[in-house]
């Protein structure tokens, strides 16, 4: 866990230049997202897993049954689906490994909740680019991103 929190100092020390420059969140709406931030890391994390546990079950199934649709396109695309789904699931580990860190006020947790939101970006820009070939749906993803980053640099100084 040391060398991912060292690689996220790295990381995130431009990122919070950028943001310390923005406006800040009233304080009681910053305490609100600390305190429901384990909740919600724990909620998601469960659904995540499950989900995408799921999802992969299926693309064992069919991809056993991809080479007889008769085109190769359709082989990759599965195979971007499955990078997709292989990352929200790492996604929702990281979720539910934020949890205890999060309740803590530990700053692990919230270096874990940023990688999430990597891991969100990157999900999303193979899914738009590779498999939708979606530019807006990429421009929308790094806006979010970009929004969810705000919130989580809002909340840092309540974890140490």
């Amino acid at each position: 866990m040391d060398a991912l929190d060292a690689q996220t100092k790295q990381l995130i020390k431009p990122l919070e230049d950028v943001y310390a420059k923005a406006p800040s969140l009233p304080a009681g709406v910053k305490d609100f997202i600390v305190m429901v931030a384990p909740w919600v890391a724990v909620i998601l994390g469960v659904l995540s897993v499950l989900g995408f546990a799921v999802s992969l079950l299926g693309f064992g199934a069919l991809g056993v049954l991809a080479p007889l649709a008769g085109s190769a396109a359709t082989v990759s695309l599965a195979g971007f689906g499955l990078i997709t789904t292989v990352l929200g699931l790492a996604s929702g580990v990281l979720l539910l490994l934020a949890f205890r860190p999060l309740q803590k006020r530990a700053l692990s947790g919230w270096n874990l909740m940023f990688w999430v939101l990597v891991l969100g970006l990157i999900s999303t820009a193979v899914g738009n680019t590779l498999f939708y070939f979606s530019v807006v749906g990429l421009v929308m993803a790094v806006v979010w991103f970009l929004i969810e980053l705000y919130f989580l640099f809002q909340v840092k100084s309540s974890y140490k």
